[in-house]
Parts: structure tokens; C-alpha cells; sequence
């Protein structure tokens, strides 16, 4: 539910004051109506000179995104509640962790959009890494099997949250076994991590793609229906299978089949049940013949 307030313009600059993060309000089309003072430190400029601004000229992902639906779609569905790069007035970059809720005036003649900003540039360097190396695949540069495990429940809350289905697809190479047999190891990974940028080149910013292992990916996604994610995997397929994949000096030929699983988490479904589903389903579409995909929407 919206939440509802009942104070003016001023009120609600006051309001912000007590915020301990930057924090600004903005009109349903993205442009900056007001902010507190930590707001204005975080993006090295006066209040002035952010009113009537598009947020978008200072978080990058907002035009990157804005494309596909308005600024309030997109905060409504969840897509700015992660960690960005944001753009400061001194031509610098922070990372910050942001938080979107729309509110509406007491007669409802007015909504707003209430973005706050956390800093999080001050984490070391040597903890970025080593978290990095963590849950990062060697090989393929993707997110591994630890991560998917570690971001499930934060998945899970944004399909509770804004109402969305979360998607689990397993992703996996056909036959590719062979290459390694016939072609060698060396260009084997070369073809995986062929796989692996195609993947993520495919996906949206606000999509987990991880190597499962071996020659098995997974990507997680909030979608509102079961045919876009069947149109996407699809059109995914169709490349790999149409255009050989360069390995090196090789032009190998691959193909790809794929299970999904997707549902609104609630109490009787886990984001834990889809990815064992979606491996189930992959399963299924390699032993129907390969290069295929199979979905499957839980209750």
C-alpha cells in the first residue's frame, strides 16, 4: 500500500532533514522537487542547482532503464533498490545503496518519489576484493553457486514486495563434453566464457547470472509473466544454435537447453524450490532432445 501523507512542499524538505541518508523527493517523472542537506553533500552541489534536475544525469542506471518504462514503473517494480555508481556534481563517483517508496498527499492530488542514498564507497578495497573473489567464478568473471545461494532471500523479498514473479533458469550447454574431448580443455573454457558474456550481454542490470558449474548457468529474474521469459530463452537459444561460437581459432557449434521455473514467493514457495525445479525442468529438456526450453509456473 502507498503510503499517505498530509503536509506540503516545506513540510516535506523538513521531513527529509531527519533522514540519516541523502535523500531526496522527486515527481512521478524523476525530476528533483526537493532534498536534505546529507543529499546535497553526497552529490557535491547546493540544493539549487538539483531542483527540477532528472535524477537520471546523476544515477546512470535511470537513463539506462528508461527506456523500457517510466521512472515510476521502474521504482514500483523494484528496479533502483540495489547498489549503483552515481554521477557527483564535481564529476566524481560514489557507490551508494538506494531505497525507493512512493508517497501521496492527503487528499491524493500529489505523489511523490522518495529516493534515499547510502554511501557505501568506504568499504576497503581489500574487502571488495576479497568479497569478489568470494563469489565470483574464476573462469567466466559471472557470480558463482555461493553468491546465488547468499542472494535468494533478497529475491525472494523483492517477488514479496512488488508483487512479481521470481524466475529461476538453468541454463546448459549441450553435449559439451565433446568439445573438450575433441578440441582440447583450453578451448573449451574459451567457448564457456563465450557462453558466459552472451549471457550477461542478454540480461538486465537488475538480473543474477551465476555459472552453477561445469557447463550449467543459472539466471535470476523478476518478471510479470511466463511468456517473456519463454520469449527471452528462447531468442537465446536460437543464437547460440544459429552462429557458431568463436573459441579461439575455432568456430565451435553449440546449442542450449534450458528449464525455468517461476512463481510469487510466499510461504509455501522458496526461491530455493524454483532453482531446484528450474534444474528438474533442464533435465527434462535435455533428455526431450536438446536445444530446447521448458517452463513451468509453481504455485
Amino acid at each position: 500500500m502507498t503510503p499517505v501523507i498530509g503536509f506540503d512542499l516545506g513540510v516535506l524538505r523538513e521531513a527529509l532533514e531527519v533522514v540519516p541518508d541523502a535523500a531526496l523527493a522527486c515527481e512521478p517523472g524523476g525530476n528533483v522537487i526537493c532534498c536534505n542537506s546529507n543529499a546535497c553533500s553526497l552529490l557535491g552541489c547546493p540544493e539549487e542547482d538539483l531542483l527540477g534536475k532528472d535524477l537520471g544525469e546523476f544515477v546512470p542506471a535511470i537513463s539506462e532503464w528508461a527506456e523500457s518504462g517510466g521512472f515510476l514503473s521502474m521504482v514500483r517494480f523494484g528496479e533502483l533498490d540495489s547498489e549503483h555508481a552515481i554521477k557527483t556534481g564535481t564529476g566524481g563517483e560514489r557507490v551508494v545503496w538506494s531505497r525507493t517508496n512512493v508517497i501521496t498527499t492527503g487528499d491524493r492530488k500529489a505523489r511523490y518519489v522518495i529516493l534515499s542514498l547510502r554511501d557505501v564507497t568506504s568499504k576497503s578495497r581489500l574487502e571488495e576484493r576479497l568479497r569478489a573473489l568470494s563469489v565470483t567464478d574464476e573462469l567466466t568473471g559471472l557470480f558463482n553457486r555461493r553468491y546465488l545461494h547468499n542472494v535468494l532471500p533478497f529475491e525472494e523479498e523483492r517477488s514479496r514486495r512488488y508483487g512479481q514473479m521470481l524466475a529461476c533458469s538453468f541454463i546448459d550447454v549441450d553435449k559439451f563434453k565433446a568439445v573438450n574431448d575433441n578440441l582440447g580443455h583450453h578451448v573449451g573454457d574459451q567457448a564457456l566464457k563465450a557462453i558466459a558474456d552472451l549471457l550477461q550481454g542478454n540480461a538486465r542490470k537488475i538480473d543474477t547470472v551465476c555459472r552453477w558449474g561445469g557447463d550449467e548457468f543459472v539466471l535470476l529474474s523478476l518478471v510479470k509473466d511466463k511468456d517473456g521469459m519463454g520469449v527471452f530463452l528462447n531468442r537465446l537459444c536460437e543464437c547460440v544454435s544459429r552462429q557458431p561460437v568463436k573459441a579461439g581459432d575455432h568456430s565451435v557449434e553449440l546449442s542450449l537447453s534450458c528449464g525455468a521455473a517461476l512463481g510469487r514467493c510466499a510461504p509455501g514457495l522458496t526461491g530455493k524450490q524454483l532453482v531446484e525445479k528450474a534444474d528438474e525442468l533442464m533435465l527434462r529438456a535435455k533428455r526431450e532432445g536438446r536445444n530446447r526450453v521448458i517452463i513451468e509456473e509453481l504455485t
